[in-house]
């Protein structure tokens, strides 16, 4: 694989996740940034308030679902250099990635399970292989 893709995943990877993460801070104070950020990620998420994780009680831009998933990108691609050679690539990977998911928001839908961290956590597998098959396709490609 070209390394440049990488690192452009990398970088896109941290910037997008900064973004998020930083998005209460930069509220609070007033940057003009903070409008744009919010605006820019209400095109991927609900953006329901009562989903999201708060910082300084500032809601993040983003569900926990959506977190998650970012956070498990991110991972994906810091872990991919070190995982490609004992980790080979297999078709049903994301498919299963997203069962979680899944088994989350049926959990949710019959009543027995209602919370942020839950989607948060079953949603990073989905994220990591993702970015994960993204990378791998890249360097066959």
């Amino acid at each position: 694989m070209k390394s440049i893709y990488y690192w452009i995943f990398l970088i896109g990877a941290i910037l997008w996740l900064s973004a998020i993460i930083g998005y209460p801070f930069l509220l609070k104070t007033h940057s003009p940034i903070a409008p744009f950020i919010h605006l820019s990620f209400s095109f991927v998420c609900h953006q329901k308030e009562e989903r999201c994780f708060s910082i300084n009680d500032v809601p993040l831009p983003v569900c926990s679902r959506c977190t998650g998933i970012y956070t498990g990108f991110l991972t994906g691609v810091i872990l991919f250099p070190i995982l490609r050679k004992n980790l080979p690539l297999r078709w049903f990977y994301l498919p299963l990635s997203a069962f979680p998911i899944g088994l989350e928001i049926m959990a949710e839908k019959i009543g027995i399970w209602n919370q942020n961290w839950g989607r948060f956590f079953s949603s990073i597998l989905f994220g990591f292989f993702l970015s994960y098959i993204s990378l791998w396709s890249l360097r066959e490609n």
